[in-house]
């Protein structure tokens, strides 16, 4: 069958390329549950727990969760987990698969750029499955925003991103494609250089069934994206180039960066002076008082 090029390929009916979280339905929703086995799932818990330092029953907040693959992982060793996302087909598969466990997974579905502050404080917080790059800049601020609202000072942030420049740019493919299972995937990528633009769409197909997809995601230095979340309160404290644990460098497959969230402290007003030199003292049960 010729698939045809990039722009030759319609959008599929109903979806905006600017809407990642309608991307996981149908055929694309099957590959994203097959593409890790429990191995990987396992692997991935493991360096999350090391990485973000879990104490025994840490809070910990998945954003977004999707069906909960590394929520209901942390969650079996004994971890409060909450799971944030917008897809409420994966939020019902992962309340289904949290009943009954001794440590139960809460899911919320909320924007992962408008966390509401009451859902926190989280001893830690990850954001994977490579979802940053789907958000623009402004999305990216809103969430490192919304992370700092609800993640304890101290606590730690564990990101994941594919397609940061350093580690597109040298791998990128125009035309890959994947099979997995009985369904197989093509992508054709467009990237827009002027704009820092990857636009790609998918098609899978199973049989005579077919379904096309588009996304876009947004390509910037690992740099970049980590300043955003440095201005949010967020210090950098390790980067790695895949969940083997290796430094992050040019053409590794992948950015994992630990965060410690870190605010600024304010520095105190000092008084104004008062008649004789002494400083006004507030009153007790005033604004002044300790809480």
């Amino acid at each position: 069958m010729d698939l045809g090029k990039p722009a030759d390929l319609p959008y599929a009916d109903g979806m905006t390329e600017d809407d990642p979280s309608d991307f996981y339905t149908g055929l694309a929703a099957e590959v994203w549950r097959a593409a890790h086995d429990d191995a990987d799932t396992e692997a991935q818990a493991d360096f999350a727990e090391e990485g973000l330092g879990l104490a025994p029953g840490a809070r910990v907040l998945d954003v977004p969760c999707g069906p909960g693959r590394i929520a209901l992982a942390l969650a079996r060793r004994g971890y409060r987990v909450t799971g944030v996302d917008r897809n409420a087909q994966f939020l019902a598969e992962l309340t289904r698969a949290a009943q009954g466990q001794p440590h139960p997974v809460q899911a919320l579905a909320v924007d992962m750029t408008d966390l509401p502050p009451d859902i926190g404080p989280f001893d830690a917080a990850l954001c994977l499955g490579n979802s940053l790059p789907y958000l623009p800049p402004d999305g990216q601020a809103a969430l490192a925003a919304g992370l700092a609202r609800v993640t304890a000072d101290g606590g730690r942030l564990l990101l994941h991103s594919e397609l940061v420049a350093e580690c597109l740019l040298p791998n990128l493919e125009e035309r890959p494609w994947r099979q997995v299972g009985d369904i197989r995937m093509l992508v054709d990528n467009d990237y827009d250089a002027d704009n820092g633009r990857l636009v790609s769409i998918y098609t899978f197909q199973r049989g005579t069934v077919e379904e096309r997809r588009q996304l876009t995601a947004w390509v910037h230095t690992a740099g970049d994206l980590l300043r955003r979340f440095a201005t949010a309160g967020f210090v950098v404290e390790a980067s790695y180039g895949h969940w083997d644990g290796r430094p992050f460098g040019y053409a590794d497959p992948m950015l994992l960066a630990v965060l410690v969230h870190r605010p600024p402290r304010r520095t105190p007003r000092r008084r104004p002076a008062v008649a004789g030199g002494a400083a006004r003292r507030a009153p007790l049960g005033g604004r002044g008082r300790n809480r």
